[in-house]
This record gives structure tokens, C-alpha cells and sequence, in this order.
């Protein structure tokens, strides 16, 4: 690697990539300045999402809400009452594996319907909906329309959701990001500004929640 390379990761700690001769320590002690000033806009958007939203780095968070996570023996069921979501599954079964499979099919099923409406609406088409475990990226539109929705958008409120699929399905018909293509995305999510603008801030809380990274550790 000819250039080092600091990475600040959204867990908040830090990523150093060095040649084999290089020292990591020196590279570090050069730019303490930097990922200080990265690490304190890392913790004031958190504390920002969470007076706001609450204390979302803890507990499991679904469509932008807390819940305790119960876990029981039988056969497999999820049941959400009150504010615990019951996980049930044999002795032998991955509970955890189980959720994940589950939140999949949440956010497949709450991002299909909602494409569905904006496309019927405004004449547009999707081939399909994907969803991956994406390390770096909410969402995105490949060339042949196909959604691609990260997991971890079961982690955000459903209005922050809701424009995350207007900025892909408007890509369909504006693959750039244009005026028009604002204006589409405008005229289904009139608000969207304000959800474009909080991303960062969940991002930052999701990956400081032990219950999203231990349910991510099985994907």
C-alpha cells in the first residue's frame, strides 16, 4: 500500500491500514487532531438521534422503536406485545438467526408495498426487492431496477423507510441526482429533507446497539 489509510468505523472505533514496513503508531499520533474531531461528530450524532428518538443503542430496535428481547422455548413464532418482542423457537433452534430471517422478510415486505404505491402512482416500475447485509449504504437501484435494501432498515422509524424508497424508486426514472430527480423524490415523501438528514445520526446508533450487532454477527 503505497498511502496509509485511517478509517473512523461507525462503531466509533478505529480502522489504521499501513504497508508492512510502515508504523501504525506514527500514522495514529500524526492525525490524533482528526479522529478526534471525527470521533466527537460520531458521539454528538448519536446524542442528537437518541434525545430525540430515545435511548436507541440498546435494546432491539424495530422500525425506530425499543424493545426488550425475550427469548422462549417452542415451536417457532415471533409476537410482539407491548414493548417486548417474544422469540420463540425449538430448544435446539438459533433464535437470533431466526429474528434475522424475519426482519428480512419485514423489511422485504414493508419495502415492496411501499414501492408498489409510489410506482402506481407516479408510472413507474421495479423488477424486484432485494435484501443484503450492506456494510457501507442504506439501500440502492441497479441498473435494471432492481431495489436493494439493507437489513438494518429495520432499524429505522417507517418515515425514514418510506424515504429511502422514494430516493430508489425515483432512481428508476433519474439515475443521477438532479432536480428533477429531487422533485420526484419531493412529491412522495414531502418531508424528505428532514429523514435524508437523520441517516447518519441511526447509523451511528445502530452500530453502537449490542442487540443489532449480535443479530448481524448471523448474517
Amino acid at each position: 500500500m503505497k498511502h496509509p489509510k485511517l478509517t473512523l468505523n461507525p462503531d466509533g472505533s478505529l480502522s489504521v491500514t499501513v504497508s508492512s514496513d510502515a508504523s501504525g503508531r506514527k500514522i495514529v499520533a500524526k492525525n490524533t487532531g482528526w479522529i478526534s474531531e471525527k470521533f466527537d461528530e460520531q458521539e454528538e450524532s448519536v446524542k442528537c438521534v437518541t434525545e430525540k428518538y430515545g435511548d436507541i443503542t440498546s435494546g432491539f430496535v424495530f422500525w425506530g422503536r425499543k424493545y426488550d428481547l425475550e427469548r422462549r422455548t417452542g415451536s417457532y413464532d415471533i409476537h410482539i406485545k407491548e414493548n417486548t418482542v417474544r422469540v420463540q423457537t425449538p430448544q435446539s433452534g438459533d433464535h437470533l438467526r431466526f429474528l434475522l430471517n424475519q426482519t428480512r422478510e419485514a423489511v422485504r415486505g414493508a419495502v415492496t408495498t411501499i414501492a408498489d404505491s409510489m410506482c402506481a402512482t407516479h408510472n413507474l416500475t421495479i423488477e424486484r426487492v432485494t435484501i443484503r447485509n450492506q456494510q457501507t449504504k442504506w439501500a440502492s437501484c441497479s441498473s435494471g431496477h432492481t431495489l436493494n435494501f439493507n437489513l438494518r432498515s429495520a432499524f429505522l422509524p417507517f418515515d425514514h423507510l418510506r424515504y429511502l424508497v422514494a430516493h430508489e424508486v425515483a432512481h428508476t426514472r433519474h439515475p443521477d441526482h438532479s432536480g428533477a430527480f429531487w422533485d420526484l423524490v419531493e412529491s412522495m415523501v414531502p418531508e424528505y429533507d428532514r429523514y435524508r438528514n437523520e441517516l447518519q445520526m441511526f447509523w451511528y446508533a445502530l452500530h453502537r446497539n449490542e442487540d443489532w450487532q449480535k443479530l448481524l454477527e448471523r448474517a
